[in-house]
């Protein structure tokens, strides 16, 4: 089959998200899940297309600890937006951005071999306040 034919055909598609559904979800999944289990909103790709500020907010409101991004300049933009709470960046920060990173308050994926604690400039300055998570790939 070739999909890149003149006849192939189209189908087209669009997504629509009622914010007043995701709301009631939310707080369905909130009620069901028990009270030490924290929700994190993933809010990448502008929340799969959704919209992130509008998506995030909402779910901020019903009950999520955190919110989830790929890049840092997601990250960046729902701190822009006025959402200041924990975001997990799942980017891997390189050793020239943690600096950055711990200065806005943002929790990086780190997974550079070279990135130690015996690496020069490692920690960085406020390293005592820095979140990291971890990756690890077994070759």
């Amino acid at each position: 089959m070739d999909f890149n034919s003149p006849n192939f055909p189209l189908r087209p598609a669009w997504t629509e998200i009622d914010l007043g559904r995701l709301r009631r979800n939310l707080q369905l999944i909130r009620r069901d899940l028990p009270a030490k289990v924290k929700l994190m909103a993933i809010a990448k790709d502008e929340a799969y297309g959704h919209g992130a500020l509008d998506v995030a907010r909402i779910a901020l409101e019903e009950g999520a600890s955190s919110l989830g991004v790929s890049t840092l300049e997601e990250a960046m933009a729902l701190r822009d937006g006025g959402l200041p709470r924990r975001c997990y960046c799942s980017a891997n920060a390189r050793r020239l951005k943690l600096p950055w990173c711990v200065a806005h308050d943002l929790t990086v994926c780190v997974n550079e071999r070279t990135l130690s604690a015996s690496s020069p400039g490692w920690p960085p300055p406020r390293a005592n306040e820095c979140r990291c998570t971890s990756k690890l790939i077994l070759a």
